[in-house]
């Protein structure tokens, strides 16, 4: 599933890869890297703007947004 933002800010940052990937499909290797890693995709405001695109295209039906708390 793609989402067709442009932004050139993204290309050096290291949550990219996270950001343009279905949450579904992330792999961390430790808890603790998960919580950190997702707090710091929560904040992203490119990160907010894709996840409102995903959730204006699949017609309302709510989209998946890392908890900064972990499973």
């Amino acid at each position: 599933m793609t989402v067709s933002i442009d932004c050139k800010e993204c290309k050096d940052c290291e949550l990219a890869v996270y950001c343009y990937s279905e949450p579904s499909t992330w792999v961390f290797r430790t808890k603790q890297e998960m919580v950190e890693k997702c707090a710091q995709i929560a904040r992203c405001p490119v990160y907010r703007k894709l996840i409102q695109e995903r959730t204006t295209r699949d017609q309302g039906r709510p989209a998946e947004v890392p908890d900064s708390a972990g499973p």
